[in-house]
């Protein structure tokens, strides 16, 4: 997940004394941060081109409402972090670990809240999947009855004309 890459990246930081280094780092870290950023708002709100729905069920909007202030002190901290970074080299350690320890932090609670979200997302679609079956069989059922009741009022019939044209040729 993009949440564990940035925290990988942020605490990279932390053992790397070269300064070019820690721009690469920063820049990992900022792209990655946008892609997090983008992706979360897509599985939020929906997106056409990726394919994700909008609409939500409510259990959905809830857990995605818990999770939401983990994500928000993460992309805060990692904000802090970067604009920290491009002021200058001199930036005092101690507030680059407090950034990374906010990231670091609520990562652990913004991963499992994302995995109940999948497990949710995962639950909905089987049962999706299990009343589009049902409807399935439902119009197998119905389909089976119409061509069956087809044919026997074909037979019917057709007994009945055979039993009338039998009729004629004997009577003649």
């Amino acid at each position: 997940m993009l949440s564990q890459k940035l925290t990988k990246d942020a605490f990279k930081l932390l053992s790397i004394e070269d300064w070019d280094e820690k721009l690469k780092i920063k820049d990992s870290i900022e792209a990655t941060l946008e892609r997090w950023k983008f992706f979360h708002a897509a599985l939020r709100q929906g997106n056409d081109s990726l394919g994700l729905p909008d609409e939500k069920s409510r259990e959905i909007t809830a857990m995605f409402a818990e999770v939401e202030p983990y994500f928000l002190n993460t992309t805060n901290a990692a904000e802090a972090l970067i604009s920290q970074l491009e002021g200058n080299s001199a930036s005092p350690f101690e507030d680059i670990r407090t950034h990374i320890s906010v990231i670091s932090n609520n990562e652990a609670e913004f991963l499992r809240g994302m995995d109940q979200i999948v497990n949710q997302f995962e639950k909905e679609a089987a049962e999706k999947v299990k009343r589009l079956e049902n409807l399935e069989l439902l119009l197998m059922a119905i389909t089976l009855i119409i061509l069956l009741s087809e044919l026997f009022s074909y037979f019917c019939l057709s007994s009945k004309g055979c039993k009338g044209y039998n009729s004629k040729i004997i009577a003649s």
